[in-house]
């Protein structure tokens, strides 16, 4: 009967499966208690291989959960699928309509289908259920991420190349993820099967149906005739006309936890201390240490009269890295200015204002130097002649188009309506994230098409660069490098002369008619910092403010002020580094360690002070030499780091900073490496162990993008040893920030944005010239800083933003978006952090990446997103008021 032809697809199909059912040896578990089984499938690589034989039933026992398919979320996913012993889900781009029309029909049919074959199977049992689920994977993209991979080809193909073509992002009518069908196995969570369809999406529920129906049966059958190791880890691949394969993977989230513990048992965590103890409490670099520290980068862009030598030019994959530092250099000054201004023009109160104008003259010093950028910029980009002139005897040939896109950056951009967060967000509601029907979507649309951004100029001058040929093209990128060389040293001038001219203003009325009234002031006294708000979460008076996203937004983060919240535990785990060993020791740190040089050593121009640490010779034990020394063909041109290992992991970390006191575990990334601190087999467990302040948790707009490259950067560990600092910085990307101390102590000074003209900001790079954690250290120290940094004083002084405070374990320092902040470790410290983008952020979010970055695709599919409006301003899910679990955290839309 099992080879009679039935023209019936969905009849065909029932009796196959029938059939095999009845033909497969099974076991029979009914015997065997609930407790029992439960065990057993929990098991990471359950065997029953030997139970199969012991009785010779012909029918595998089952039953369908419910016959309905579950929208899974936060709720219910722990359970629809813990309590089975398979799930199928798929994973559906709700705003592809037709494709999740499709999926519905599909995983609907196929919970009919499952369900009418188990009433014809006799004695079904609970233990062995079959379940059915869908998951939307725009909301859910963690999810999405480990269970299903990642595979959105709209933003995977975004690049250079398509940047070149002229084609953005924006103008991409397709942008649909494609469905995923996963097939789980029991509470431990294991993945029988993953099926990534590629796009466009088969539009032929027969064919996707007949494909799932063949994957239920290998895997069941693999299950209960062999074990669940052999089905996890089996290669098995089926195509219906090439249009779609499942991809097995070999083992899941669990046993990757279990295996790194395993592989850390015998990890060789030995180095060669044969040289005098480095360690050193006072943060020095030993000498015998100091040889093997990167060493200080030059900024080219302050170079005249950059050239490139054209033989290392021609062939070199980064050969517009020169160009690049110099835009880079060019936004960078410009951004400074603008932070400048906007402290005037948007941020200061009228009061803070009129006291600038009376003790710095603020206001008027403002308005010359934006007459001086005005006039500069104007009569630069007039010349329209400009490339020509000066290429056209070399055979090169540039682009007439260059000069009237850079002359909209500074119309549009600097002196129009992206001059600041605010006014730049205006201008998006109005023309680009309006809803009403007047608005038309391809208005909208085109309004942020349109918009210039430093990306936008680079990607003309790039498209300038590769119309040219040979000599010809080298000539027209130096042409270039040179242009903006020279203009970046202009404004150079014009901005440090501001800054001269405050401070010049600011000493003189000093000196004369307010030093009386500064009598505690200056002269080496006290730098007068306030006090952050600290919050006790267990405190009655607290709960309306911190069960209220909006009040602490009004008080806070949109105010741009730092706030610490106390009297709570971020986890059920206590993360002390024993447990951190156990659970991670053995993952790969070597990209977050850093060197931390002492306070007041500012010879390392890198962001926050630090330089990244490679592991020396000296240290090596000899498994980490390489054996093929003696292979002389290779070795004129390999580095050092490609012959020998210098990878670091945790526990390797924690030994090698016990002799090097100066080694800084940075913001390692805990999601990509050892995400099962925070969860115990799901992200959606309904115990978690990991939980963040509703007020800062309920909105982070890096989750509820669909896709970024931020979104599992967070939470990260930080690893200090004492005296180890982090110089006064600010994070990428404008960013919000909070820091949760797990034990130590740290030193904070924090700025609001709006300090900026006065804490000294290098105008060329993303630095801080003034390492401000010397401050209130000693007399002499603070008196040296009167000195060369005067305008200090005007950020520590009563109605200003600064702040210093200690914080203590069990402390959660927040600092709104921008925020510049320094860090010293007190004593050795452990700590978790998460950088995130607050409701009242993201427009200073888009203003820095329209200035700084602006890589498209990190932020055309942001402007899109709020563009389609739905979820913009929506906050998360929270089932206690005052905390948000991991799961409801990554679960926003």
């Amino acid at each position: 009967m099992c080879r009679i032809m039935m023209r019936k697809t969905a009849f065909r199909r029932w009796l196959m499966l029938s059939c095999l059912l009845n033909r497969i040896a099974g076991t029979n578990l009914s015997d065997a208690s609930g407790t029992q089984v439960a065990e057993s499938i929990r098991k990471p690589r359950w065997n029953i291989g030997d139970e199969m034989h012991k009785n010779n039933e012909d029918v595998i026992q089952y039953s369908i959960t419910d016959g309905k398919v579950h929208e899974l979320d936060v709720r219910n996913f722990e359970s629809v699928i813990g309590e089975s012993l398979f799930t199928i889900v798929v994973g559906y781009d709700p705003l592809d309509s037709p494709t999740a029309e499709r999926d519905d029909r599909v995983i609907a049919h196929m919970a009919r289908y499952f369900t009418e074959l188990q009433i014809l199977s006799p004695a079904p049992l609970v233990n062995l259920r079959m379940a059915f689920g869908k998951l939307d994977i725009r909301r859910h993209s963690y999810l999405r991420s480990i269970y299903m991979g990642d595979s959105q080809e709209a933003l995977d193909s975004f690049d250079d190349e398509t940047l070149l073509n002229g084609t953005t992002f924006m103008r991409r009518e397709e942008m649909y993820l494609s469905s995923h069908w996963v097939i789980f196995f029991g509470p431990s969570f294991d993945l029988l099967s993953v099926l990534v369809e590629p796009y466009p999406p088969v539009h032929d529920d027969d064919r996707i149906e007949d494909l799932l129906i063949r994957e239920v049966e290998t895997k069941m059958k693999s299950v209960i005739k062999k074990n669940l190791y052999y089905a996890v880890s089996q290669s098995h691949y089926a195509h219906i006309d090439g249009d779609v394969s499942p991809e097995a993977l070999v083992s899941s989230r669990v046993n990757i936890e279990r295996e790194r513990i395993e592989q850390n048992e015998w990890a060789d965590n030995s180095f060669n201390f044969t040289f005098s103890d480095v360690k050193n409490e006072k943060g020095d670099i030993d000498e015998e240490v100091n040889d093997s520290l990167p060493k200080t980068k030059i900024n080219l862009s302050s170079i005249e009269n950059v050239t490139v030598d054209l033989s290392e030019f021609m062939n070199n994959e980064s050969e517009d890295v020169l160009l690049s530092d110099s835009v880079e250099s060019f936004s960078h000054i410009i951004s400074v200015y603008l932070s400048w201004a906007e402290s005037y023009e948007i941020l200061w109160s009228d009061e803070r204002r009129r006291r600038e104008d009376k003790e710095t003259n603020y206001g008027h010093y403002l308005k010359h130097m934006t007459e001086q950028i005005k006039i500069l910029c104007f009569e630069t980009f007039d010349d329209d002649h400009l490339f020509y002139e000066e290429g056209k005897d070399n055979g090169a040939h540039t682009s007439p188009n260059f000069i009237p896109y850079l002359k909209q950056y500074y119309t549009e951009m600097v002196f129009g309506y992206g001059r600041s967060p605010s006014t730049l967000w205006r201008h998006l509601e109005e023309v680009a994230f309006n809803q009403s029907d007047y608005v038309s979507n391809d208005s909208r649309l085109g309004s942020i098409t349109q918009m210039m951004m430093i990306a936008r100029v680079m990607e003309n001058i790039k498209m300038d660069i590769k119309s040219n040929n040979g000599k010809a093209r080298y000539r027209v990128h130096n042409i270039y490098t040179q242009f903006f060389n020279d203009l970046n040293n202009k404004l150079y001038d014009i901005l440090m002369e501001f800054q001269a001219n405050l401070t010049r203003y600011y000493l003189s009325r000093y000196k004369s008619e307010c030093k009386s009234d500064r009598s505690e002031s200056g002269n080496g006294h006290h730098f007068k910092f306030r006090s952050p708000d600290v919050l006790d979460m267990q405190d009655p008076n607290n709960f309306d403010l911190l069960s209220s996203y909006d009040k602490f937004e009004n008080q806070y983060v949109g105010r741009g002020i730092p706030v610490v919240l106390s009297n709570f535990a971020i986890s059920d785990k206590n993360y002390t580094l024993d447990y951190l060993s156990e659970r991670c020791g053995s993952m790969d740190v070597t990209d977050s360690v850093h060197v931390s040089y002492a306070v007041g050593d500012v010879r390392v121009k890198e962001w926050g002070g630090l330089t990244e640490y490679s592991l020396p010779r000296t240290l090596m034990n000899e498994d980490r030499l390489d054996d093929d020394d003696d292979d002389e063909e290779n070795d004129d041109d390999d580095d050092d780091e490609d012959k020998y290992d210098t990878s670091l992991t945790l526990d390797q970390f924690i030994i090698l900073s016990k002799r090097i006191g100066n080694l800084y575990l940075h913001d390692l990334p805990l999601r990509r490496e050892c995400d099962l601190l925070f969860y115990n087999h799901t992200p959606y467990d309904s115990e978690q162990n990991f939980r963040i302040p509703s007020v800062i948790g309920r909105y982070d707009l890096f989750q509820k993008m669909v896709k970024s490259s931020f979104q599992e950067t967070w939470p990260s560990l930080f690893i200090g040893k004492k005296h180890t600092n982090s110089k006064l910085h600010t994070d990428n990307g404008a960013t919000g920030f909070w820091m949760y101390l797990i034990s130590g102590r740290k030193r904070w000074i924090i700025y609001e944005h709006s300090e900026k003209p006065f804490i000294y900001e290098n105008v060329e790079e993303s630095l801080f010239l003034a390492d401000v954690l010397s401050l209130n250290k000693d007399k002499e120290t603070n008196s040296d800083f009167d000195k060369r940094y005067p305008l200090l004083r005007r950020a520590a002084e009563p109605g200003s933003g600064g702040y210093e405070f200690i914080q203590e374990p069990g402390q959660l320092v927040y600092i709104p978006p921008d925020g510049p902040h320094a860090v010293e470790n007190l004593e050795d410290t452990v700590g978790v952090s998460f950088n995130l983008v607050p409701r009242a952020g993201v427009a200073r979010h888009l203003y820095y990446m329209i200035h700084s970055d602006g890589i498209y695709p990190e932020l055309e599919p942001v402007l899109r997103y709020l563009m389609n409006g739905v979820g913009r301003n929506q906050l998360g899910e929270s089932k206690d008021p005052l905390y948000t679990t991991f799961g409801e955290y990554m679960a926003q839309s």
